[in-house]
């Protein structure tokens, strides 16, 4: 996708991995709308087929905890972690079931509850930007 110069988020790239359609489009149109480039995934395998093109680490991930019922993004995150190193890897789990019992196997990633509230995509924007620090437990 074409940056939009003069956006806050020119030349920043966001990662999308999110199997509800209607969810990835509106997230892609908002970071685009922002400038980011963003490159998404319906599925673990497209998903981790899209970044594996990159040469660095996009600047955000966001992904979706739960995908197609039997996919869980902490799989994803130990994938994205080797191919970029470990403290390249931004991201961010979104979940419709924070109470999940394998949520306690993901370290060092904010987990946020879908919907995305506009104060904690506020912070994220915030932290994209190096206007706050980004700090794992800021987003909750």
């Amino acid at each position: 996708p074409a940056r939009q110069i003069g956006h806050p988020l020119s030349g920043k790239v966001i990662a999308l991995l999110e199997d509800q359609r209607p969810v990835l489009e509106s997230l892609r149109a908002l970071f685009e709308a922002l400038g980011a480039a963003v490159i998404a995934g319906e599925s673990e395998v497209e998903f981790l087929a899209e970044t594996s093109k990159l040469e660095r680490a996009p600047d955000l991930f966001i992904m979706d905890f739960m995908i197609q019922r039997d996919v869980l993004a902490s799989r994803c995150l130990t994938l994205l972690r080797q191919r970029f190193g470990y403290s390249n890897v931004r991201a961010l789990i979104l979940t419709g079931n924070p109470s999940h019992p394998e949520l306690r196997n993901v370290f060092g990633v904010p987990v946020v509850e879908k919907p995305l509230s506009e104060q904690a995509l506020k912070k994220i924007i915030a932290a994209l930007l190096g206007q706050i620090p980004w700090d794992s437990s800021a987003f909750a």
